[in-house]
């Protein structure tokens, strides 16, 4: 769904329902994440004319705060896109496809989720030394690309596809942050033929 991929569990048998740590233990088991929509949009197609799902999704409560963030982004969940209840509880957030919003909820509900596995080509941008704007350090595996150095996952060894949350720690371990291209014409130059 857009260039997002999901597996909606509804594809489980009905007694397969699990609170948020077991959910989110068959989506890493699984080469994913709970799902992290960039829309809630793309949520309400899949669900259009189907009864109420609820569903959990990558977003919980940061440690000692009222706000909530999503599991990988690491960024505040879209306020408008939450439900508040005066008398709602719980640290974590489910999707209701009848209302299209996210509701808080206690972690240990069970119910269905919704996984997110990885776009595999995504390109991590690796941070320049303080070298004014000299890019001869970047060799290849590395390469060029304006005035930005990266490593696509493709020119690597292996054939190892990442989660979101692996890919992040595979480029932070490795000196850099996952790609923030200055415009989209640098992947568009990668990418060419």
């Amino acid at each position: 769904m857009g260039s997002q991929c999901f597996f909606f569990s509804e594809g489980l048998d009905a007694e397969q329902s699990m609170n948020r740590g077991l959910a989110l233990s068959f989506c890493k088991e699984n080469g994913g994440s709970l799902a992290e929509p960039d829309s809630l949009e793309i949520l309400k197609d899949h669900y259009r004319g189907r009864t109420d799902e609820r569903l959990w999704v990558g977003a919980k409560k940061s440690h000692g705060s009222s706000s909530f963030i999503w599991d990988l982004k690491q960024e505040s969940v879209n306020a408008s896109w939450i439900i508040a209840r005066y008398f709602a509880r719980g640290d974590c957030l489910q999707y209701r496809s009848g209302d299209n919003m996210l509701h808080q909820v206690t972690c240990d509900k069970k119910l269905r989720f919704i996984c997110e596995k990885p776009n595999p080509n995504i390109p991590v941008p690796v941070p320049a030394p303080s070298s004014g704007g000299d890019l001869s350090w970047c060799t290849s595996p590395l390469q060029t690309v304006g005035s930005q150095c990266f490593l696509f996952s493709e020119r690597l060894d292996t054939e190892q596809h990442m989660n979101r949350g692996l890919a992040l720690s595979f480029c932070e371990e490795n000196g850099g942050r996952l790609a923030e291209p200055d415009s989209l014409e640098i992947l568009k130059y990668h990418y060419r033929g």
